[in-house]
């Protein structure tokens, strides 16, 4: 039997054509508003500050659906060099505004495909222009909103602009009460990239972990966490071997190990391997979700989670995501006393999750 198993036509698999969840592509990254373009509130997942998220989301909907290009230039003519701190930082930020930050390379095409309304909507609107950006800047004015994407790999920065009222008059009010109703922010912006001001932020945060499952593990308390991987749960073999929990059909098998990882592979092996980021992000995301929702049925909230980074093997066509837990609206970095690595880690081929491994346990913050 294969390491890797591919997944049949019968497992779960996405795409941008039948996914309705595609904000998460927003919500993934690190977000920050500012007033004076120095110091930010900062959000990492989307329990916290929801108006932000869903103000961020609503301007690139807008952006996507009749936004325009408007200028491109070198980051040269954004940045200056600092020569007392030695930092790059922005020499002229639109004020207010909110910043979107991912660890890496986003491809341009991935809000277009994950916020059209329809599959060919505006086809290249933004990939026509540029290839990927890491940061994002969106700032209203006075008759439009202004959209900044910052590409490292390219030094350079594109403008886009959108004139639409109604989406203006949204932001603009939620700025006006998020200001009114939030304290000054504690973060601050160095080489391009939001930083945490070292003085404040807290090294350490205390949470207090849950097992979802519980303390007794039994076969059919397990199985409730686990059986919607199954289309037909009825028909799942059970056995508990070494302390691990196995549930099995003909397609797919899924294992509970002692230190509460969940693992589920497909075991129908596919030849032909295709899929480009986005589409594959999309399964991965979908994967999440439902294992999220199931959580939720079971009255087990989940901990929001932060994209972290991804791996993408061309040969195989496989392509990896990993996620990390969020406590008290930090990325939660997971101690010695726990599995080490990621907290999840979702293997995509052909638009296929083919295997998705999820640290069972609740990080809650007190």
């Amino acid at each position: 039997m294969q390491d890797l198993f591919l997944a049949s036509d019968t497992d779960i698999a996405a795409s941008p054509q039948n996914q309705v969840m595609m904000p998460a592509m927003v919500n993934l990254a690190r977000l920050g508003i500012s007033y004076d373009g120095e110091n930010y509130n900062v959000f990492y997942s989307r329990g916290s500050g929801q108006d932000v998220w869903e103000a961020a989301n609503l301007s690139i909907e807008g952006l996507i659906s009749e936004g325009s290009h408007s200028i491109s230039g070198a980051w040269d003519n954004l940045i200056v060099y600092d020569s007392e701190t030695g930092d790059f930082v922005f020499s002229i930020l639109p004020t207010p505004h909110i910043i979107l930050q991912y660890n890496f390379a986003m491809p341009a095409g991935v809000f277009r495909e994950g916020f059209a309304e329809s599959p060919g909507q505006r086809i290249g609107f933004l990939s026509n222009v540029f290839s990927s950006f890491e940061t994002l800047i969106i700032a209203p004015g006075a008759e439009e909103i202004a959209f900044i994407f910052l590409s490292k790999a390219s030094g350079n920065f594109y403008v886009f602009l959108l004139e639409n009222q109604e989406v203006l008059e949204h932001l603009t009010e939620f700025f006006t009460e998020f200001y009114e109703s939030s304290a000054p922010g504690r973060h601050v912006l160095r080489n391009g990239e939001l930083a945490l001001n070292s003085a404040v932020y807290r090294q350490a945060i205390d949470v207090v972990v849950e097992n979802p499952i519980g303390e007794l593990l039994l076969l059919a308390r397990v199985k409730d966490f686990i059986e919607f991987f199954f289309p037909n749960p009825a028909v799942i073999s059970e056995s508990v071997v070494n302390g691990i929990y196995t549930y099995r059909d003909n397609f797919r098998v899924v294992r509970f190990y002692p230190n509460n990882v969940a693992e589920y592979s497909s075991l129908v092996d596919r030849s032909a391997a295709s899929g480009n980021f986005t589409s594959s992000f999309l399964a991965a995301l979908h994967m999440v979700e439902r294992d999220r929702n199931a959580m939720e049925s079971l009255y087990s909230p989940m901990n929001d989670i932060i994209f972290k980074s991804y791996h993408h093997d061309a040969a195989s066509g496989q392509w990896t995501f990993y996620f990390d837990y969020v406590a008290d609206n930090m990325p939660l970095v997971i101690g010695p006393d726990f599995p080490q690595g990621p907290a999840i880690e979702v293997r995509v081929v052909n638009n296929t999750v083919v295997r998705y491994r999820r640290l069972m346990l609740n990080f809650l913050y007190e």
